[in-house]
């Protein structure tokens, strides 16, 4: 029998929380009534974003435009696509439009305007949009981590953690504000003890708190008061299980974890795998007696999948691995906020930590997305026998991202033009420079307009080849090549069967 809107929404609802998103669009899609009104079409866009399908919740929000929805309410899906798509100056110029004209911002829509006023530097708008959410929602999580960042982004780190101590054990604040301390990277990554120290206040301050438990259950990010993991035997079970633990309810993602399980063999796992140090700037991994070092540049998104499946791989593979990530989103052009803020002094504190794994046989950078960027730059200047790219960008130019439609970098663009203007913006110069040539493998989506776009401007550079794959249309080309089952093929340097998936 078939469900009324109101059912409809209640079930939705229901699987919503469960994180079971793409049931509940389903579910409210089949209840659509014939004359649908803007409030149907709403709920209809936000569960399309919950599924991350943002051309068709773009459709479900013209169709609500059309038939007048309300301008609040416009404002929420506008700058949540915004925010999805990483379009940061278009949130921003909603917001601008929605501030002028007083229209009323609902918490969901200033929460994600503070978001964009932090990506693009605007640190006061940021407070303040979080101050006003949190008005009303005293301990909503990533209002407090918005505005701890805001405040403390360009302070010096002693007054940032004077400051940020101070705010965490206010009155009225409890473990909440545990979660808070994930994104505090850039008042206190140089010196990641200060940070745990805070945590270890926090967590004694908090101990006797009744939402403590819950908080670690359902929010905190796993290192907080975390079990030690396991040796020996089921190393592989705690890597499907933490693999299924971040997929939940993400059907893109979830079909990815029986590949994975599939590909492991448990034997074939010398050491404990990483699970839980997601969050950390810098995480290292050391497989004793191996001469094979990875450094793995990631992304600005999947952080969490990402670790995990990459040491998965790494692990079996027998490699010792380094992961960096990019807190400053500055694309590694500056370096790197923990190991030195400019590209040779990081590049000099990095082969220091490839040098303590001991005698070296080979050197991997790979770079995905985003970070393909850091891992050519890196990869040269440590003369890595390969470096391994999926989709990334090989300029970094707003006139460039402009030309070839590439909306998701400009928050980005605008963040290296302001920060650090005078970093490498091109990565053909260096490629043609390396005597003897780097080895580049860029795997990309043929049918991705933008990622095909960069990858042209490297064909023909010395050392570099390209894998166009036939019909993927995405920028997860990573994905794609894992769900195939190729990924220890392109560890072992074998990309036969990856060369096969191209333009014939």
């Amino acid at each position: 029998m078939s469900l009324n809107w109101k059912e409809a929404l209640t079930q939705a609802d229901a699987l919503g929380k469960d994180h079971q998103h793409a049931a509940a669009r389903d579910l409210l899609r089949s209840a659509l009534p014939e004359n649908a009104e803007p409030a149907h079409w709403f709920r209809i866009a936000r569960a399309e974003i919950a599924c991350q399908d943002l051309d068709s919740a773009q459709e479900a929000l013209d169709a609500a435009r059309g038939l007048g929805l309300a301008a609040p309410l416009d404002l929420q899906l506008t700058v949540a696509l915004g925010i999805r798509r990483r379009d940061y100056d278009a949130v921003m110029s909603a917001a601008r439009a929605a501030l002028d004209a007083g229209t009323e911002i609902v918490p969901p829509a200033r929460l994600n305007i503070a978001l964009a006023a932090l990506e693009t530097g605007q640190n006061q708008l940021a407070e303040e949009q979080a101050d006003l959410v949190l008005s009303t929602h005293p301990e909503h999580p990533k209002a407090i981590e918005i505005k701890y960042q805001a405040a403390t982004r360009f302070l010096p780190e002693d007054t940032a953690e004077a400051e940020l101590a101070a705010r965490m054990f206010a009155p009225g604040h409890g473990p909440a504000h545990l979660i808070a301390l994930r994104e505090l990277r850039a008042a206190m990554r140089r010196d990641p003890e200060r940070l745990q120290r805070l945590v270890d206040q926090a967590m004694a301050h908090w101990a006797d708190h009744p939402d403590l438990a819950h908080h670690r259950s359902k929010n905190l990010p796993p290192e907080f008061g975390a079990p030690p993991k396991p040796a020996g035997k089921g190393r592989l079970d705690l890597i499907q299980a933490r693999l299924e633990q971040i997929t939940a309810g993400r059907p893109h993602f979830a079909p990815l974890v029986p590949r994975i399980v599939k590909d492991i063999e448990e034997d074939m796992l010398t050491r404990d795998p990483v699970l839980t140090a997601v969050e950390d700037t810098i995480t290292q991994s050391e497989n004793t007696g191996s001469g094979h070092v990875v450094v793995y540049f990631h992304g600005l998104a999947e952080v969490a999948l990402m670790t995990v499946a990459m040491d998965a791989y790494l692990n079996c593979a027998g490699a010792n691995a380094i992961y960096l990530r990019d807190p400053d989103r500055l694309l590694f052009t500056a370096g790197h906020a923990e190991l030195g803020g400019d590209l040779d002094s990081a590049a000099e504190a990095l082969q220091a930590r490839i040098d303590s794994f001991g005698p070296r046989h080979s050197l991997t950078m790979i770079g995905v997305s985003a970070g393909g960027f850091g891992a050519v730059l890196f990869g040269a200047r440590l003369k890595a026998d390969r470096v391994v790219c999926f989709s990334s960008p090989t300029v970094v130019d707003r006139a460039f991202a402009d030309s070839i439609g590439d909306r998701r970098a400009r928050s980005i663009l605008h963040r290296i033009e302001t920060l650090a203007p005078d970093r490498p913006r091109l990565l053909r110069p260096v490629l043609d420079a390396q005597d003897p040539p780097l080895q580049l493998d860029l795997i990309y989506g043929a049918d991705q307009p933008q990622d095909s776009a960069y990858a042209e401007v490297v064909r023909g550079a010395p050392g570099v080849t390209l894998y166009p794959i036939k019909g993927l249309a995405e920028h997860a080309s990573i994905i794609d090549i894992m769900q195939r089952g190729l990924f220890m093929d392109v560890l072992r340097g074998n990309l036969r069967r990856v060369a096969a998936l191209g333009p014939q």
